[in-house]
């Protein structure tokens, strides 16, 4: 018997992440930390939906996948690839497109009119792959982490400043402090969905919101680091930062950042300037359906 390509509807996710760990076994970057529970997680977090997912099938085996979510980005509803993997024997022929077709015809099925993935830079293969079947580069993101021993106070803090909590519903309140639209990993939205564990630190100063930063412990990610335009360069970053990691458990060494557009420059310079290195870069990519 061939190949089939069909959805994940009825897929348990113990089967899409044993896939999973033989498709990415060869990947640039560790996946080590992708456990079951995490991928459940970060697929939740962006929108997971089987019914839209596709899945090389050998008999019962699954070879292949492209997990996709949905959800309002860009100012409409949009289909996200969360993930694609491979596993070896079977890269080269075609099945990544066989999966895309499916999942296009799908959305279409839907009314989503936009489908969007991240891919690393340095993957060429997957991008040309990409390319062909019609995706197009919108916006270049840099990725960075950070040994939380070695920050670093970029600004002197000018301001007074106190430090509180909120829950991710009340994220929304911070959309103005934003210079562009957050990846879609990144997202207000994606952070609402996110099941379980999420902590949101807040800025003020007589008694007004000037800076947030988000904190997924799941993945060990900072999914928002922004302050509000009349109170930059006066530390509130740092100040964020510099609680944030007191808070940390002590066990925890690393955290990581992604997804900084590349046209911010002062975002990025002071993620440097605070310790931060630049450990990759990414395209984000879209196709209209």
């Amino acid at each position: 018997m061939g190949l089939k390509i069909k959805t994940l509807n009825k897929i348990h996710f113990d089967q899409i992440h044993s896939a999973f760990v033989e498709a990415f076994s060869d990947y640039q970057v560790d996946i080590s930390y992708m456990t079951p529970d995490v991928m459940k997680k970060r697929f939740l977090k962006n929108g997971y939906r089987p019914e839209l997912s596709a899945g090389i099938f050998d008999q019962d085996e699954l070879k292949g996948f492209t997990i996709v979510g949905t959800g309002k980005f860009k100012g409409s509803q949009s289909g996200f690839d969360i993930m694609t993997g491979i596993i070896k024997d079977h890269r080269g022929k075609g099945l990544a497109n066989q999966m895309f077709d499916l999942i296009k015809d799908k959305m279409k099925e839907q009314a989503i009119n936009t489908f969007y993935l991240e891919v690393l830079q340095e993957h060429h293969a997957a991008i040309k792959a990409y390319e062909k079947t019609g995706f197009k580069k919108t916006r270049n993101f840099n990725c960075y982490l950070l040994n939380v021993g070695k920050l670093k106070p970029a600004k002197p803090i000018q301001t007074v400043v106190y430090i509180d909590r909120i829950t991710k519903f009340e994220i929304n309140e911070f959309l103005a402090f934003l210079d562009w639209e957050p990846s879609w990993e990144n997202h207000y939205e994606s952070i609402k969905r996110i099941p379980g564990k999420v902590d949101i630190f807040v800025a003020r100063s007589m008694g007004k919101n000037i800076g947030v930063l988000v904190y997924y412990p799941t993945l060990k990610w900072i999914l928002t680091l922004a302050v509000d335009a009349g109170y930059r360069q006066k530390g509130v970053a740092t100040a964020l930062l510099e609680y944030f990691l007191d808070y940390l458990p002590i066990y925890i060494r690393e955290i990581k950042i992604l997804n900084i557009d590349e046209g911010d420059i002062a975002m990025n310079r002071f993620l440097i300037d605070s310790g931060f290195e630049l450990i990759t870069s990414q395209y984000e990519m879209e196709y209209k359906i």
